[in-house]
């Protein structure tokens, strides 16, 4: 039994060291692509006699080539909302000021904006996100800061008819940190996804 033992020990460094021996002469080669996701398809190692391991490249099929979803348009869209959000920074700041307590925390609030029939950009609702609850609780501090969002009037492109946005207000024993774009969605006319980006 130990001598079955033994050789199997000497068996298996026996391996370990043919194939350490194998892999430390392999040349370290960089691979550059556009995605990580195409890593898989764009490069694999043979192996072809047992030789030295060589690298095979492949061309990217067309639906493994990464593309930015965050078309002009879109791109567009969040630089509106990202100056809207500064915009109402004032007001944000008043509702801060406004609150007797010291608070701190963070509240994620949401507005909506739609395109009517004839083209105006109206803002259709706000609120405060329920999937990410604020971590202070006064209530007429966070009616005041969703009640900001009425001011935003962002540029929305015409091929877009509805636009969420969510933006984040920072707090620290009663005084405003940060106020920002955190998220958002666009939505083409009949499409009940949002468009990704």
């Amino acid at each position: 039994m130990r001598l079955a033992l033994a050789v199997g020990i000497i068996v298996i460094l026996g391996l370990a060291v043919k194939l350490f021996l194998m892999v430390r002469d392999v040349p370290v080669v960089a691979i550059t692509t556009t995605h990580p996701a195409t890593l898989a398809t764009n490069a694999r190692t043979t192996n072809p006699g047992g030789g030295t391991p060589e690298l095979v490249t492949e061309k990217p099929a067309a639906h493994d080539a990464w593309v930015d979803p965050m078309t002009p348009a879109m791109r567009g869209v969040k630089t509106s909302l990202r100056r809207q959000t500064d915009a109402i920074d004032s007001y944000v700041s008043d509702c801060v000021a406004k609150t007797p307590t010291q608070l701190s925390g963070t509240a994620h609030l949401t507005v909506a904006f739609a395109r009517a029939p004839n083209g105006k950009v109206t803002v259709t609702s706000v609120g405060i996100d329920t999937e990410v609850p604020p971590t202070f609780g006064n209530a007429t501090l966070l009616h005041c800061l969703q009640e900001t969002g009425k001011r935003m009037l962002p540029d929305i492109p015409d091929d877009y008819v509805t636009v969420t946005a969510k933006h984040q207000v920072d707090l620290q024993n009663g005084n405003l940190i940060e106020h920002e774009l955190s998220a958002f969605d666009v939505w083409r006319p009949g499409e009940t996804e949002p468009v990704p980006h």
